[in-house]
């Protein structure tokens, strides 16, 4: 699968384990500081990545390899990368497995508001889960906080 537009792509080496191939040679394996090399298969959506992934590597399910991407675009200095990952997230990707990029990227107060904000969405229905049914939430009324119960939210 094209990595970008550099003609890097991703694939399997023989060892089994996903790797960064260019002009068919393994370049790096997919982990560490070489989930550099993927950030671009962010700017795509979740979904049509892994659909295209399962289409070109059949049982294949890179799993752990797309935690550890979101968790190294979420590290990135500048919003853009973090941006997209959170994208993925709330496209569908289990926010459970990155549950802690996500915390701290969303606790760093040098980060932009709205991208802070997009982190407190993600993260309502794990503080749902964790306080045992309880979360704190604006009432639309009075506009103040207030313990709002609920049933339990599925993480």
């Amino acid at each position: 699968m094209a990595i970008g537009h550099h003609g890097l792509v991703l694939g399997v080496g023989p060892d089994g384990s996903w790797c960064v191939i260019e002009a068919g040679a393994v370049r790096a394996p997919a982990t560490g500081r070489n989930l550099m090399m993927l950030l671009p298969l962010l700017e795509r959506p979740c979904a049509q990545v892994s659909a295209e992934v399962t289409d070109q590597v059949p049982g294949a399910f890179p799993g752990r390899m797309w935690d550890e991407l979101l968790g190294h675009a979420l590290g990135w200095p500048t919003d853009y990368w973090p941006g997209l990952a959170l994208a993925w997230v709330e496209d569908g990707y289990p926010v459970e497995r990155v549950q802690g990029a996500v915390a701290a990227f969303g606790a760093d107060r040098r980060r932009a508001q709205p991208v802070r904000a997009r982190v407190a969405a993600l993260r309502a229905p794990l503080r749902m889960t964790s306080t045992g049914g309880q979360v704190r939430s604006r009432t639309a009324r009075n506009g103040r906080n207030s313990w709002v119960s609920g049933p339990m939210a599925s993480a």
